[in-house]
């Protein structure tokens, strides 16, 4: 099986999301995460608290609908991976 390719998105001001759940903060340097209580990352972006996992299907697929939830395939919440989020 081929290594995924790594690909980045702007989510404005200056912050970037990759299909690997990193974040490239406006200096250009991947922010590191803070683990939340129930193994969840997070990050501030622009002074508000944002899972990774939220971002980065915003990032890829668009704002989610009201209502709906984001989903870990792995069941592992600090795996932020496009491919293992629905």
């Amino acid at each position: 099986m081929g290594k995924t390719k790594i690909q980045w998105v702007d989510i404005g001001d200056g912050y970037r999301v990759s299909n690997k759940g990193d974040v490239l903060g406006p200096s250009g340097k991947i922010l590191k995460p803070i683990e939340a209580h129930r193994g969840h990352l997070y990050i501030f972006v622009r002074g508000k608290k944002r899972y990774i996992h939220q971002l980065v299907l915003e990032g890829f697929v668009g704002k989610r609908e009201n209502g709906l939830e984001t989903r870990h395939l792995d069941g592992n919440p600090a795996n932020n991976q496009l491919s293992n989020l629905v």
